[in-house]
């Protein structure tokens, strides 16, 4: 059965891991990173010192902003995962009971199954379309819930993008 809800919590949520290991790993090298630059004043004076670790303190603020942003969006990433997966679920039990109603669920949309799907009866059809109006009202909530949490995913990535054009801006400007 293919479901109606488009996405691969799977791969969604090895890319949310990926991100944060590396925003984890960045953070701990800015670390570094800064450690290094302010050591420099011990050893060595003058402008040219002063300039190399005002630049090595940018960069490692740079390097901390990046791996803040790695970190939140792969958290952000996993919990779409989360969400989704459950989201799949809902929509694969709706189909299995839409089609012990002899409905299908197919773009969005709860339909009449494919062949002969029962007898004859004013009744008995009228049963079943209310059956199928039901069963679309719950399919309407597992998308709109999707198409929620999905825009409030990628309002987080744009703002992350924002955040690291304005970083990288800044690096250029060094």
């Amino acid at each position: 059965m293919v479901t109606s809800v488009p996405g691969d919590p799977g791969s969604l949520s090895a890319l949310g891991g990926t991100l944060g290991r590396s925003g984890a790993a960045l953070h701990a090298d800015a670390g570094g990173l800064a450690a290094a630059y302010r050591d420099l004043g011990r050893d060595w004076g003058g402008r040219a010192s002063v300039q190399a670790r005002r630049r090595g303190e940018a960069l490692g603020s740079a390097a901390d902003a990046l791996a803040e942003q790695l970190s939140e969006v792969g958290v952000a990433l996993q919990d779409h995962a989360t969400d989704l997966a459950e989201l799949v679920a809902a929509a694969r039990v709706l189909g299995e009971k839409a089609e012990a109603e002899g409905l299908r669920v197919r773009d969005g949309r709860v339909e009449l199954g494919y062949g002969v799907t029962g007898e004859a009866v004013a009744a008995r059809a009228d049963a079943r379309d209310r059956r199928r109006a039901e069963l679309q009202a719950e399919l309407d909530v597992v998308l709109t819930q999707l198409a929620r949490r999905r825009r409030r995913l990628l309002a987080l990535v744009a703002g992350s993008s924002e955040t690291l054009a304005r970083v990288s801006a800044s690096l250029r400007d060094l």
